[in-house]
């Protein structure tokens, strides 16, 4: 019986910490925004360019998407 109240206590306490730490969407994404320069920089962003190569079969193919 102390054994299944102590195991009780525990995953009460695990679960409250975890939910005291959660963070939500928004606060995740106001974070990564920052992390990347601003929303000044993401906003004067006009463009994008990406640059691949793939080697297949002795073949090298390279790749520009605009």
């Amino acid at each position: 019986m102390k054994v299944t109240k102590f195991f009780a206590s525990a995953a009460v306490a695990v679960l409250l910490s975890v939910s005291a730490f959660a963070q939500t969407v928004d606060e995740v994404v106001a974070k990564h925004i920052e992390a990347m320069g601003g929303i000044d920089k993401w906003k004067s962003i006009k463009g994008v360019e990406m640059n691949n190569s793939m080697s297949m079969q002795g073949m090298d193919i390279s790749m520009k998407v605009l």
